[in-house]
């Protein structure tokens, strides 16, 4: 992961507390929220989109949808719900990573969003995305407490060959920014160039 995320040893890996993030709901007209990551092997995502789809046709049968429903709108409809349950998962192999996404409805996209939310275009591995971008701050209107005061638990300085230089850049910066009880910790991992 280093290797991939470390911009050749100035990588740091922050540390956030997914206690907090999950813990928290917005509610608005900026409808929100944090998604646990699924960690399951094949069987299990399986089997969950299986629930998935026989929910859908229960729901369907159960209106008066079923006969006026057009082909188009089923298909539009299976896909919103069972292609974000697929994207909500991953191998049980990388349980480690431990990750959790942000959320945004896609049924308000014409809503203006909080101040300083919004697309940006970012570079990842060499490709070119755009993404939406929430500040880390405090939305009192969403109940959700974004800043780095509440969420950041730690951080990890990746390996490099200046890792004791960086460790005292990092304790300074936080420190002008009121977050000098944030531990820093240092990666074992030896550094190793990247051509």
């Amino acid at each position: 992961m280093w290797q991939a995320y470390g911009h050749n040893g100035n990588g740091l890996c922050l540390v956030l507390r997914k206690e907090t993030m999950l813990g928290q709901t917005a509610r608005g007209l900026f409808p929100v929220h944090w998604c646990p990551i699924e960690y399951d092997d094949r069987d299990a995502i399986r089997q969950r989109v299986i629930r998935r789809l026989h929910l859908i046709q229960q729901a369907i049968s159960a209106t008066q949808m079923a006969e006026t429903l057009p082909p188009q709108a089923l298909g539009m409809l299976v896909a919103g719900c069972v292609v974000q349950l697929v994207l909500g998962q991953k191998n049980v192999a990388f349980d480690h990573e431990k990750e959790i996404r942000f959320v945004r409805s896609r049924l308000l996209q014409e809503l203006v969003p909080p101040e300083g939310a919004g697309y940006r275009t970012v570079t990842i591995a060499g490709k070119r995305k755009n993404k939406f971008v929430l500040p880390l701050r405090y939305y009192p209107e969403f109940s959700i407490d974004a800043s780095l005061p509440a969420l950041l638990d730690h951080i990890i300085i990746g390996p490099s060959n200046r890792q004791q230089e960086t460790q005292q850049e990092i304790s300074n910066l936080l420190s002008q920014n009121g977050l000098g009880h944030v531990q820093i910790r240092l990666s074992n991992i030896p550094y190793r160039a990247t051509a």
